[in-house]
């Protein structure tokens, strides 16, 4: 089973960077083939680093939900640039900025513990909570 999800990983990444290959030697400049060469290089980053998540398995969740949200993200921000050239109405314009925000908003929920910063929180709280059981 290991060898086909890593098989699947690489070829996933090796077709991805075929793909953001071609599209970078045609770009004409435009800014959704801008972003549509960037959804391909974020999968293409997507699929190296699970497999090499697969291969060494020292690799911490959170990283690996980051890869997946960045990813998601750059696809969302390509399809949301489709989107743009068409005239919507006020509902479907914050729908699609709602969307932006929420993936970046997981992206960065992904980020936290992987700063330490929630470990240094947890650590404060546990001292407070001694210091008011030593009180008592």
């Amino acid at each position: 089973m290991h060898a086909i999800i890593l098989a699947s990983y690489i070829t996933a990444a090796a077709a991805f960077l075929a793909v953001t290959g071609l599209l970078a030697v045609g770009w004409r400049g435009q800014r959704t083939g801008a972003l549509l060469i960037v959804a391909t290089a974020a999968s293409t980053s997507w699929g190296v680093l699970l497999a090499w998540a697969e291969w060494t398995h020292t690799l911490d969740i959170y990283w690996l939900l980051l890869a997946e949200a960045l990813r998601y993200g750059a696809w969302l921000a390509f399809l949301g640039a489709l989107l743009g050239s068409f005239s919507m109405s006020g509902l479907l314009r914050g729908a699609r900025l709602g969307t932006q925000g929420l993936w970046i908003l997981l992206a960065l929920y992904c980020l936290w513990p992987a700063t330490g910063l929630a470990k240094k929180n947890g650590n404060m709280n546990e001292k407070a909570d001694k210091k008011q059981t030593n009180r008592k």
